[in-house]
């Protein structure tokens, strides 16, 4: 008995003794865990944040960058149809001039009515084009800006950045073409006055519009077909079937 409560004294001891060590250690653990873990959480809330920002400031810069690419396409298209009147005022002229000589008054005011039918379908057509051209750039920018949203979350948005920029050039190329078309303008050439002659000269003139604003048109649609194709790639990569554009419509497959 006497060498049990030895036994038990000296383990009491060795408890007291190691009793405050195991309980400091305890204590430095559990109060330094978690500020080391919320100092990490702190750090990556703002580098999160930073990242965040400098996407809003990349997506502001884009829109600006979008917004004077279209203010200086309306103008290189109105330059070019001011141009073209000057350009062509000798020609109206001498039109002018050479349909008063038609001694058939019925002809003389049908050659007239498609001088004049085709000067206002380019400039209607061109409008239009113009105009959907605008929104295929909106939608575009609408596009990059929540591919670069989805790129800020950890997406894989290579596709959607080809796709985007094959879109963008097939915008270019659209614009450059209907401001080209606009800059336009469509004087029948008489070299005579009556007959199959004059018949042929009204023919070459309106054979020539009508491939111009044909292939104008084709490149209005690869322009849409290739900004449909960056909807679908954004698509793809945030997992849905259609992407809202924000215009009104969305653009689905």
């Amino acid at each position: 008995m006497v060498k049990k409560a030895g036994f038990l004294i000296a383990f009491s001891t060795l408890a007291l003794t190691l009793s405050p060590t195991l309980v400091f250690a305890q204590e430095t653990t559990s109060a330094t865990t978690p500020a080391t873990f919320r100092y990490e959480t702190k750090q990556e809330r703002q580098q999160l944040q930073q990242i965040r920002q400098t996407a809003r400031d990349d997506r502001m810069e884009f829109r600006a960058s979008k917004s004077a690419d279209r203010q200086l396409f309306l103008q290189n298209m109105q330059q070019a149809r001011e141009e073209a009147k000057i350009k062509f005022q000798a020609e109206r002229a001498a039109f002018k001039e050479k349909v008063m000589a038609i001694r058939d008054t019925r002809k003389q005011q049908l050659v007239k009515q498609i001088q004049n039918r085709m000067i206002m379908v380019n400039t209607n057509r061109t409008t239009i084009m113009s105009q959907n051209l605008e929104r295929l750039t909106t939608i575009l920018a609408n596009i990059q800006t929540r591919s670069a949203t989805a790129k800020t979350s950890g997406k894989d948005t290579t596709s959607v950045d080809a796709a985007a920029a094959n879109a963008q050039s097939a915008i270019t190329a659209a614009q450059t073409a209907v401001a080209a078309q606009a800059g336009k303008e469509y004087t029948i050439t008489l070299t005579a006055t009556e007959g199959a002659a004059l018949k042929a000269n009204v023919g070459q003139e309106t054979k020539q519009f009508e491939a111009d604003m044909h292939a104008t048109y084709q490149l209005m649609i690869a322009a849409k077909q290739a900004v449909m194709q960056a909807a679908q790639a954004l698509a793809t990569v945030m997992g849905t079937t259609k992407i809202n554009t924000s215009t009104g419509s969305a653009i689905a497959q």
